[in-house]
C-alpha cells in the first residue's frame, strides 16, 4: 500500500502544474445563434486576478469547432438520450 501511495505521489509531482495561455480573439457562438461569453472581468473579491477565462479556451482548435455546432458535436448523443429517460 506504502509503495502505491508512493509511486502514485511521485508521478503527481512529476507532471506538476499545466500553464496554458487562452486563445486569444476566439467568439463562442453556438448553433451561429447563441452567444456565449469565454471571458469577462473577474470580481473585486478576486484581488489579484483580472479576468476569469472559460475553459473552452484552452481547448484545441478541432475541440472548440465540435462545441460550436450541435449536429458535429458527438458528446450531444448522451444528452438527448438523458433527456428522453
Amino acid at each position: 500500500m506504502k509503495k502505491t501511495l508512493a509511486c502514485a505521489l511521485a508521478l503527481g509531482l512529476a507532471a506538476g502544474p499545466a500553464f496554458a495561455d487562452p486563445v486569444e480573439g476566439e467568439e463562442l457562438i453556438v448553433n451561429g445563434e447563441i452567444e456565449m461569453i469565454v471571458e469577462t472581468a473577474a470580481p473585486d473579491h478576486l484581488e489579484y486576478i483580472d479576468t476569469i477565462y472559460s475553459g473552452w479556451l484552452f481547448r484545441t482548435a478541432e475541440t472548440r469547432d465540435l462545441q460550436r455546432d450541435d449536429f458535429d458535436n458527438p458528446g450531444l448523443i448522451g444528452v438527448e438520450s438523458a433527456l428522453d429517460a
